[in-house]
């Protein structure tokens, strides 16, 4: 789908805005549209190399307007004249594509400036949906920094007790309130402060699928509007959290094999002069590991997710070639292991 087809679609209610980009930016255009792809349908986009870039339209003054400087993205009527003194098409819009660079050109990058426009868009905060906007960080922070499997029981009630307790103080019962979008928000924090999905399993994705939406709907409370400036960030910010969990769950679960006591440990390993068993079932867990390792679509986890992988392919094919001295000799499940451990935990405390 073209960008102008991309555009006619996004903005089928709003008719009479026209929609440019600025002359001279074709080429990134051009990229965005053949080598990007949208971050699960936002308007976040990825490369090859997990690079991440996002797309803002912006308000361009009639005033001073000049045509020859900017390239028509919209698809108009053949009579359509946006010049006219009475033209319906009093809206002119501009695009801007950002490409993150700061901190590596990291997703917790790009999460933190999404953050930072929605802090300047509008609106003074409400107490309800700033509690519900900063209880579902809270806990996207506290269940993103470590595994369900390491969160007792005791823990999980201690953290639901203390959403409903804050739910308490600024006076919003999700089973009472009757406005849809503070109903929305306080159930799906609700939901979210469980840990489980509707089965009653511990499920760290949709846990932040519903915390997100709690987010989402917050900041769209807070802004007093549902419009589609603030809800076209919140998406994005939606899209960017859950690719985070995304890779941080990959890697957890491939660091908790390649931990020292685990994969490495095992005998064929561990003895690597004896005569091998079950070499099959072990390059099957490490093929799939590399497979897992490749699903990642941003950076900085899909940089490293490169890395690992080509690590943990070599552990393969000498584990195929029976040469599994050398694999122990060169440490390779270590190096694998510390790559994922340094990555885990530089980006736990940079959580936006």
């Amino acid at each position: 789908m073209s960008l102008a087809e991309r555009v006619e679609v996004g903005v089928r209610d709003r008719d009479y805005n026209v929609y440019f980009y600025p002359l001279g930016q074709e080429g990134l255009v051009r990229y965005l549209e053949e080598k990007c792809r949208p971050l699960f349908g936002s308007d976040v986009y990825y490369d090859a190399e997990g690079t991440i870039f996002y797309r803002t339209w912006r308000d361009l003054p009639r005033k001073g307007f000049q045509p020859d400087k900017h390239v028509l993205v919209s698809r108009l009527p053949p009579r359509a004249d946006i010049s006219a003194p009475y033209t319906r098409y009093q809206d002119l819009k501009v695009m801007r594509i950002h490409q993150v660079r700061k901190d590596d050109g990291s997703v917790e990058a790009a999460i933190r400036s999404i953050d930072h426009t929605l802090e300047g868009e509008r609106g003074k905060e409400r107490d309800q949906a700033a509690a519900v906007k900063y209880r579902a960080t809270e806990l996207l922070d506290l269940f993103g920094g470590k595994s369900f499997t390491e969160i007792s029981q005791d823990e999980f009630k201690t953290e639901r007790d203390k959403t409903y307790a804050l739910l308490a103080r600024v006076g919003l019962d999700p089973e009472a309130v009757v406005n849809q979008l503070k109903q929305r928000m306080s159930k799906w924090l609700t939901k979210g402060s469980f840990g489980r999905d509707s089965t009653g399993r511990l499920n760290r994705l949709i846990t932040t699928q519903a915390l997100s939406a709690a987010h989402r709907r917050a900041i769209m409370r807070e802004r007093g509007i549902g419009g589609p400036i603030v809800g076209k960030f919140v998406r994005m910010r939606e899209a960017l959290t859950f690719e985070r969990e995304f890779c941080r769950t990959i890697f957890q679960d491939v660091t908790a094999h390649l931990r020292p006591e685990a994969m490495p440990s095992h005998m064929l390993f561990k003895y690597p002069t004896r005569r091998p068993g079950n070499v099959g079932i072990v390059r099957g867990m490490i093929h799939t590991m590399c497979f897992q390792l490749g699903l990642p679509h941003v950076k900085t986890y899909r940089t490293i997710g490169r890395q690992v992988e080509v690590i943990l392919a070599e552990v393969e094919e000498l584990l195929r070639q029976g040469k599994r001295a050398e694999i122990v000799q060169r440490g390779l499940f270590p190096q694998a292991y510390q790559l994922l451990v340094d990555e885990l935990g530089k980006r736990q405390d940079i959580y936006p």
